[in-house]
């Protein structure tokens, strides 16, 4: 069924909280553990995930000859590497299921994996088209299915693209770069809504263009970019209020205590907050999969769901 009511079409915004429903699925905080374990100073979970890779980084490093030495870009991509083959791994659950059937068009994701794609391909959609002209950033990195019509946007790199995946400090803010000149300069953000005109030229776009729902994604503080787009965003609201009228969502899942402070930072961003709290008397995998059922559900009643089948097997004889 379809929200007829949206006067802004839907997007997906998920992270990797949708893959730690998967026991066999490697976090991103695993990744990164993998990685240090062959090379260099020892990571601090107190330490920001986007800073853990620079240490990773810059640490010195003892070679075989005894000499202290910085990784090099070689190196940086073996590591790049190590995280893109253990992202090829990402099997998806049945989470990734609900989401293909979501009624949006737009799906972004801070994941590396393949693992919606292969929900998509499952179920007969064929790809259509593979924006992957940058190297090393994925502003505008996305790919195409179709039918019905879906848009995936890698925002922190894909796994076939190793030098694409986001592990610093400086591909960050790279990357914060290179959507403020797109919105800015070379596409300007807001002549393309006084026109009345929606193209989407880069993710960040969705932010202005569609109503954005995000889940299964913490919000940390170390999502830069994501943190950039929101307050960028509501800076232009401020100023041209009559330009800027879609909506933002985040389904916030908070242990023991909600963090006020944090759900009030969000708030003036313009950001509309649905909190669910884990309720710790329950197993840890009863927990986990009784809050993700009442998102989605939710989710679904927000956005509306498509239906669509498995493609029938021709008999083979």
């Amino acid at each position: 069924m379809k929200n007829e009511n949206a006067p802004f079409p839907n997007s997906i915004l998920y992270g990797n909280g949708l893959n730690r429903m998967t026991v066999e699925d490697p976090s991103w905080e695993e990744l990164l553990q993998s990685v240090c374990k062959e090379g260099t100073a020892p990571l601090d979970n107190t330490v920001p995930n986007a800073m853990k890779c620079e240490e990773i980084f810059l640490a010195d490093k003892t070679d075989p000859a005894g000499t202290n030495r910085l990784y090099s870009k070689s190196e940086m991509f073996k590591v790049k590497k190590k995280i893109a083959d253990a992202s090829k791994l990402v099997t998806g659950n049945p989470y990734y299921d609900r989401l293909a059937h979501l009624d949006v068009v737009e799906y972004m994701t801070t994941n590396c994996d393949a693992a919606l794609n292969h929900m998509l391909e499952k179920y007969g959609m064929q790809l259509k088209g593979f924006n992957s002209e940058e190297i090393l950033y994925s502003t505008c990195r996305n790919c195409t299915y179709g039918d019905p019509l879906k848009r995936i946007w890698n925002l922190h790199g894909f796994a076939k693209s190793p030098s694409s995946i986001m592990v610093g400090l400086d591909q960050y803010w790279g990357s914060v770069a290179k959507l403020q000149n797109l919105q800015d300069n070379e596409k300007p953000l807001l002549k393309r809504l006084e026109r009345g005109r929606h193209e989407v030229y880069c993710w960040a776009d969705l932010f202005y263009m569609t109503n954005v729902h995000i889940v299964g994604f913490s919000m940390s503080y170390a999502e830069i970019d994501i943190w950039w787009v929101l307050s960028e965003r509501m800076r232009r609201m401020k100023e041209n209020p009559e330009l800027i009228q879609n909506q933002i969502h985040f389904y916030y899942i908070y242990q023991g205590k909600e963090s006020r402070s944090f759900e009030l930072l969000l708030q003036s961003m313009g950001v509309t907050v649905h909190k669910y709290r884990l309720n710790k008397h329950l197993r840890k995998n009863v927990r986990w999969v009784r809050l993700y059922d009442q998102i989605f559900a939710d989710l679904e009643e927000a956005v509306g769901t498509q239906e669509f089948e498995l493609p029938e097997i021709p008999p083979m004889f």
